[in-house]
């Protein structure tokens, strides 16, 4: 089923703005965030669609009143922007030339620092805030504000009719939905909220089925402009165009494998031979949409088995190098550097992690030369985590049951996850298990980085530190096998070494 994308569901909890008049380009905003003084507050945006990085438009420390002031001059019209404090952050739209006053609702975040470091990011709260007019009183009638309505109007008709539009396909919900946000928002001239609406709502169009993809590729991309600075126009032609080369008719994933895998070409005539064939469809007939669409589905298939990867970015170097559309050549700049930076990581080289003395122990201490090295982040507070006691107990049974091979080929490192050290020594002291079993020392961003906030968490890792997998099978799910291939792979590779035969 194709995700549901309709990009109100960016803004969740939309506060109001301020239009203010302003002489030149320069957006600035003023505020206060009571409870969190000391900490830093980071304003941001998308650097581009594909490669997850962002732009800092501006940082600042808040001050032991709670109040900051951010200032950038990189907004050439509308831009939405993230408002970021420590983890939590929240969507702002800012407009050029515009000087806002904002209140963050108060916020005690040290407490909530061991309630929620380790709470998915993508269930995490949301900032809240104000913005207020030149009388100080909440404005209701700034871009913002617009939008906040118009999300929240989505988000409970969303909720109420998931699955009667996304698995039953019943379109009367987005219909009534249309029909009531222009009752309420039809008079409304900002130009961009407009453009918002419009895209929202042909996201909604194409997910429920209300329109063919003809109907919505002629109404809402042919001879349009590309409309990159509206998130909803971004996510509508993700989804129009979402798993472009395993889902259309005119260039077969095989093709396209074929195409990138073959070793005679070179990257422009790998390039071309994709182009040529992507230019056959008929809501591809813009250059720049066609390209942009080919960057996209380029970024989806990386990491897939049946594709060289290598032949894969040499050619999207390529076309850094080569693109006439400046804005192309920056995103696949960021993304050719997001993918540099995930291979240099080495994430698990540079923290010190503590043992049940308390000591500090450096993870990179914990490697050993030719091994696997399966980490489990665990949590002793079993109510948070019901699963972790279940699948320590059957990983126990599966290292008992486990070949001298295997044994030589793995090493299992347990990192736990719970603020009180006090819970887990007393876990530590009760469990004995046979292998290393570490508190995580605080190290909450280390946690998050590699995406271990899910407990239990399984990742996978080689003797210099590098993440293999960073979510490797549990102990129910398949472990025997992957650890005898690991045992195998260990023998082969020692038998390399000797010169030895099978």
């Amino acid at each position: 089923m194709r995700r549901w994308i309709g990009m109100a569901a960016f803004l969740l909890v939309l506060p109001v703005s301020l239009r203010a008049s302003a002489s030149d380009y320069t957006v600035r905003i003023s505020g206060t965030a009571k409870g969190a003084e000391g900490r830093e507050i980071v304003w941001r945006a998308d650097a581009d669609p594909f490669s997850m990085r962002y732009v800092e438009l501006d940082r600042c420390r808040i001050d032991e009143n709670g109040a900051f002031v951010l200032q950038t001059d990189l907004v050439a019209d509308v831009l939405p922007t993230y408002l970021v404090i420590d983890y939590y952050a929240t969507v702002f739209f800012a407009r050029a030339g515009s000087d806002y006053r904002l209140r963050m609702a108060p916020f005690d975040y040290h407490a909530d620092e061991t309630r929620n470091a380790f709470v998915p990011s993508d269930q995490l709260p949301s900032l809240q805030y104000v913005l207020l007019d030149e009388d100080g009183r909440p404005d209701t009638v700034g871009l913002n504000a617009l939008l906040g309505r118009y999300s929240r109007l989505y988000d409970r008709m969303v909720a109420r009719n998931f699955e009667q539009i996304g698995i039953r396909k019943d379109s009367r919900p987005v219909t009534r939905f249309i029909q009531v946000a222009d009752s309420v928002f039809g008079d409304v001239d900002d130009a961009y909220f407009k453009a918002y609406r419009i895209y929202t709502e042909a996201a909604l169009e194409e997910f429920s089925g209300l329109s063919s993809r003809k109907e919505l590729y002629e109404r809402y991309l042919k001879d349009r402009p590309l409309a990159e600075e509206n998130p909803a126009w971004v996510a509508f032609v993700k989804s129009y165009y979402t798993d472009y080369f395993q889902t259309n008719r005119f260039l077969p994933f095989a093709q396209v494998a074929r195409i990138l895998n073959r070793k005679d070409l070179t990257a422009g005539e790998r390039l071309a031979c994709l182009a040529d064939s992507m230019g056959l469809d008929y809501s591809l007939k813009g250059e720049r949409l066609r390209e942009r669409v080919l960057i996209g589905a380029c970024a989806e298939v990386r990491g897939d088995e049946r594709v060289d990867e290598e032949n894969l970015l040499e050619m999207l170097r390529f076309l850094a190098v080569n693109t006439k559309f400046p804005g192309h050549a920056k995103a696949l700049e960021n993304l050719l550097r997001a993918v540099r930076e995930a291979e240099e990581r080495r994430y698990f080289t540079e923290v010190e992690l503590a043992d049940s003395a308390g000591n500090e122990i450096p993870v990179g201490n914990l490697l050993e030369k030719d091994k696997f090295h399966y980490f489990v982040f665990v949590r002793a507070d079993y109510e948070r985590c019901p699963s972790c006691r279940e699948e320590a107990d059957l990983l126990e049974k599966i290292w008992n049951a486990a070949s001298e091979d295997v044994r030589r080929a793995v090493k299992i490192v347990f990192v736990n996850c719970d603020y009180p050290f006090a819970a887990y020594y007393h876990d530590f002291m009760r469990r004995r298990y046979p292998w290393p079993y570490l508190h995580f020392n605080g190290n909450i961003d280390w946690v998050r980085t590699v995406d271990a906030a899910r407990f239990p968490a399984f990742v996978l890792v080689d003797d210099t530190g590098r993440v293999l997998d960073a979510s490797f099978n549990a102990p129910g799910n398949g472990l025997p096998d992957a650890f005898e291939k690991m045992g195998r792979l260990r023998i082969r590779k020692e038998r390399s070494r000797s010169g030895s035969k099978d």
